[in-house]
């Protein structure tokens, strides 16, 4: 009885079981079996083999290799990379104090991915929301009204966070009505005391 432990470079090699006699020197017996040894696949990405590295620029058009090893073979190979931006973003029911946006996600760089905006005043230019959300769907509340805000919305996994994508709103004024009753509730009567 023989053990033995195979690794991932004994895949494929021959086992062989042989049977000799010193006193029988011709009649030699052997049996042979082929390791078929299951392991975790190793990858390898390399720049295309025409490709110079030295002489890629900016807006060159590159491609890449992977190499795989793996018992049983590789079914399946994705490229796993940070996600595209997203894409065709629209404001919809702005109003005084809110403001709804909605993206078409990019590609998801093959993993699953969460989008955020983030919502800054620009006068100053500070933070006002930062939302997360499963989808490119975001509603803010609460914002001051006839202001404008930079909205900037990306998509991020795993891997990293996309470009960003900007957009500009400009809230609504105020309803005449619903500004007498601000005014009201202030306790300026809207008259002149001199």
């Amino acid at each position: 009885m023989v053990r033995l432990t195979p690794n991932a470079s004994d895949d494929g090699r021959l086992l062989a079981c042989r049977a000799e006699n010193r006193n029988l020197p011709t009649a030699v017996i052997e049996d042979t079996w082929k390791l078929s040894v299951y392991y975790t696949p190793t990858a390898e990405a390399m720049l295309g083999a025409s490709l110079n590295p030295q002489n890629i620029r900016e807006g060159d058009d590159v491609y890449f290799e992977c190499h795989v090893k793996a018992n049983p073979r590789a079914y399946k190979v994705v490229w796993k990379h940070n996600p595209e931006a997203p894409t065709n973003c629209s404001l919809y029911n702005v109003s005084a104090s809110s403001l709804t946006v909605a993206c078409m996600p990019g590609f998801d760089g093959g993993l699953n991915q969460t989008f955020a905006m983030e919502v800054y005043g620009t006068s100053p230019h500070s933070l006002k929301a930062n939302i997360t959300n499963n989808h490119p769907r975001f509603m803010v509340t609460g914002l001051d009204n006839e202001s404008e805000f930079q909205l900037i919305v990306y998509a991020g996994n795993s891997k990293g966070r996309s470009s960003i994508t900007r957009l500009v709103a400009i809230t609504h004024k105020l309803p005449v009505k619903q500004l007498e009753t601000r005014l009201s509730n202030s306790g300026n009567d809207g008259n002149y005391h001199g």
